[in-house]
């Protein structure tokens, strides 16, 4: 009887399942078990339609059917469910996104099958069969189990993944229920997920090592000032894992508030009161400084002219247009009167936004490399504090569509950009380094402070502030 054989290959793998050891929702038990699963009303009419075996009792008979029914059962809810069994601790979204991998090689496999199996079936078993019926009710069933195995794969990718681009979603969802082409599209996307699966558990051993680490305790609080178009908002983190990370390693984080579309002056004015805030709070004589793009801008205005050099250590600027931004060189060329009128469109929704003085047209136009060398020269940098700059780069538009336009401009100039600020631009006091990944997406004017809350191919983000601070306490700041 073949349906002894079967229950013993389930039970096997069943019993070896629950006691962890070799993987039931494997290469080679799928390979056996899966036409097994999709083909059942036709394996069970077979199977009946045979009669009792001479030698077998009823209850022998039926209960034959009930062991092989429930261990098949078994088996495909532990494929649904969890068709990986990872014992490290992965943490929800990654353990889901490690199960679409066997779900749609599973999908892939089965309709490869059951492309040649069905049109065979039909054709030597439809004289076999009394009733015609059961060929057509197992061909429904064998669609609607692909249809599931597709649906739960699918979903487990688009839904889990950080990675997949909104391009590739589409092109998943579009061709996914192509035979032969989903082939292709899964596999490389498979080979994705494997990665991002791969590099989340990295990422999850280096935050368990690093749990309640001292390593980001330095001597002086750390104050992070954000960019243009941006406020520092409780619900809404610009600087997206980075201060928890920070926090975690034993650092004293703390935001600048300063406004979204604020003059440097301004700006200036505001972090200069947040500082004076900040050590009233903690004691410290001084502050350590971390700033984005035009914050590090405010933040250098309010050292050098604001008289903040006695309470600021250091001055860390992460893609900053010190000397100033290609691109608006080019968008400020808009004629006066519209350019003003856009600005003025600008300022009503900051004033709601939160902004106290918002001034589009003079903090945009603040960014030209003429004014520049204006400000740099009214600026000097301040005895005593220690200036160092950071800068990322993008590899083509398509990574990161926002910034797509900008980034070609500058890029048509011969300069390599993060989008909006070249590398010549970022560039101020001791100039660190420059942020690559071995990824064609590159690191771009928004990943660079997590603003996509993403995790890049050998690059993350909050790792990167970990390290800066860490230097910065090694020397003594």
């Amino acid at each position: 009887m073949y349906i002894w054989g079967v229950i013993g290959f389930l039970l096997v793998f069943t019993i070896t399942d629950i006691i962890g050891k070799p993987k039931l929702i494997g290469f080679f038990p799928m390979l056996f078990y899966l036409p097994l699963a999709v083909n059942l009303p036709l394996a069970y009419y077979a199977y009946i339609s045979c009669g009792i075996p001479q030698g077998i009792t009823r209850f022998v008979y039926i209960s034959s059917i009930a062991i092989a029914t429930c261990l098949i059962f078994y088996t495909w809810i532990r494929l649904l469910v969890g068709p990986t069994r990872d014992k490290q601790k992965a943490g929800f979204r990654l353990k889901a996104l490690a199960g679409a991998r066997p779900l749609l090689f599973s999908h892939i496999y089965i309709t490869l099958f059951q492309v040649v199996f069905l049109p065979i079936s039909y054709i030597k078993l439809s004289g076999y069969f009394e009733d015609r019926w059961i060929l057509t009710a197992n061909l429904f069933y064998s669609l609607g189990c692909c249809f599931v195995l597709f649906l739960n794969g699918t979903l487990r990718a688009l839904l889990c993944s950080k990675r997949l681009g909104v391009v590739r979603r589409v092109t998943c969802l579009l061709t996914g229920w192509i035979p032969i082409v989903n082939i292709i599209v899964w596999g490389v996307t498979a080979r994705l997920l494997k990665q991002e699966y791969e590099y989340g558990l990295e990422l999850r051993a280096l935050e368990r090592v690093t749990l309640s680490s001292d390593s980001c305790r330095t001597r002086y609080p750390i104050l992070l000032l954000h960019g243009i178009a941006f406020r520092d908002m409780r619900f809404f983190n610009y600087w997206g894992r980075i201060p928890r990370v920070l926090k975690t390693n034993g650092a004293l984080v703390y935001h600048g508030n300063q406004e979204a579309f604020g003059t440097i002056e301004q700006n200036g004015t505001d972090i200069r009161t947040r500082i004076e805030e900040i050590l009233a709070e903690t004691g410290a004589e001084k502050v350590n400084i971390i700033a984005h793009s035009k914050g590090g801008l405010d933040a250098r205005y309010a050292v050098s002219v604001l008289g903040m050099g006695e309470k600021v250590a250091t001055v860390t600027t992460m893609n900053t247009p010190h000397h100033g931004c290609l691109f608006a060189d080019k968008a400020t060329r808009m004629k006066e009167k519209r350019y003003r009128n856009l600005a003025k469109t600008f300022d009503a929704v900051f004033r709601k936004y939160g902004d106290a003085h918002p001034d589009f047209y003079t903090a945009t136009m603040q960014f030209r490399t003429d004014r520049s060398r204006a400000f740099n020269e009214s600026c000097p940098d301040v005895p005593g504090v220690y200036y160092q700059s950071f800068m990322s780069v993008m590899k083509k538009a398509s990574s990161d569509l926002l910034l797509s336009i900008p980034y070609l401009w500058i890029r048509k100039l011969g300069e390599e950009n993060d989008g909006l600020v070249s590398v010549a631009s970022a560039q101020w006091g001791n100039f660190r380094c420059v942020f690559r990944n071995s990824h064609n997406r590159g690191i771009s004017h928004a990943d660079i402070i997590d603003l996509h809350r993403e995790d890049y191919r050998n690059f993350h983000v909050p790792s990167i502030y970990v390290q800066i601070v860490e230097e910065l306490k090694q020397m003594g700041f």
